[in-house]
């Protein structure tokens, strides 16, 4: 299991969530524009960090279902030259990429 969602993160951080980033930042008011590689390197720092942040605290039932997303939104701002606002509605976006492949290979392992 944890061999396919490592190889699905990856993936996703290419193919998905990496250009999530790189066109959706510019879109913020600040205009800041990341190279594609910094945006998958987002995406894969945002995979690493709410994925252990999951494993931590994910048996708290309120607190270990918002980790994931407020992991999102915490490496999108440390990360990249964008306003809160942009971070969290790039970082929900990715999560939901995310959480939407996840649950696809799960039901398919």
């Amino acid at each position: 299991m944890l061999l396919s969602q490592t190889i699905t993160a990856v993936v996703l951080a290419f193919l998905a969530i990496g250009p999530a980033i790189y066109y959706l930042v510019p879109l913020g008011p600040t205009g800041a524009t990341p190279s594609y590689e910094r945006a998958v390197a987002i995406a894969l720092a945002g995979f690493a960090i709410g994925g252990l942040g999951t494993f931590l605290l994910g048996w708290i039932p309120l607190l270990g279902r918002l980790v994931a997303p407020a992991s999102w939104v915490g490496v999108l701002l440390l990360l990249d030259d964008i306003d809160k606002p942009t971070a969290a509605g790039v970082g929900l976006v990715s999560w939901l990429i995310s959480a939407v492949a996840f649950a696809i290979t799960g039901m398919l392992v």
